[in-house]
């Protein structure tokens, strides 16, 4: 099947040429969907329509590719809340496609971008969109969806399984960077993340050493008991 290959050159040519993305897509289950229009993703798998594909070159589905490894990278399924899912497909879009630009990749020309938009969280880009978002831009791009993340059996997971599942998502995203940085190749957007993942793993940790000492406060030697009062 033409679009099946074409799909697999698409996911090689992330590894060899962009592989932060290619790390990533790898990671993930991708196959066919007839029911879905373009491609999609919740945060485990990609979904692709081969009528959707078969209307791309080569380059636009290695785009596309990348534009749902975007989605999974900034865990757009956990962080939609109540926001209603087509405006918040388009404030996804937004954020995600000037980066993919701006790392070279080449998007069909209905995807959304706009620099007012630039450097803008998807949250930040969903309270900036106008009244008539939906009509200026339709559904989203049309690049794909970001639909929310589920459990096994398409049930909206428990905080714990959500947790669970995010944490997955950052060990990859951490191994992605770390091999693309190794060989001199991480977008400046990624790199961007990455610290920010770091500060907040960082800070989970002394908030976690923090509560742990406490409670055992009173069992410490007197210079830790110090330090654990300062850090708190």
């Amino acid at each position: 099947m033409e679009e099946q290959m074409k799909v697999s050159r698409a996911i090689t040519r992330l590894v060899v040429k962009h592989p932060f993305f290619g790390s990533i897509a790898l990671s993930l289950r991708v196959s066919p969907d007839t029911s879905i229009s373009t491609m999609c993703t919740d945060g485990k798998s990609i979904l692709w329509n081969p009528s959707f594909v078969d209307g791309m070159d080569q380059e636009e589905t290695v785009g596309v590719m990348a534009h749902e490894v975007l989605h999974v990278t900034f865990k757009h399924m956990f962080r939609r809340g109540k926001r209603d899912h087509t405006l918040w497909n388009i404030a996804c879009d937004f954020a995600i496609n000037s980066i993919l630009i701006d790392a070279g990749f080449k998007l069909p020309e209905f995807a959304l971008n706009d620099q007012e938009y630039q450097g803008l969280s998807a949250e930040a880009i969903f309270d900036r969109l106008p009244p008539d978002a939906v009509e200026k831009y339709g559904v989203g791009s049309g690049l794909g969806e970001v639909s929310d993340a589920t459990d096994d059996k398409g049930n909206a997971p428990s905080e714990a399984e959500a947790k669970q599942m995010e944490a997955d998502i950052d060990s990859k995203v951490m191994m992605a960077a770390n091999g693309a940085k190794a060989v001199g190749n991480l977008p400046s957007a990624i790199k961007e993340l990455i610290e920010v993942m770091k500060r907040s793993q960082m800070t989970t940790a002394c908030e976690s050493l923090t509560v742990r000492c406490t409670t055992h406060l009173g069992s410490l030697p007197h210079p830790f008991r110090r330090l654990v009062l300062v850090m708190s």
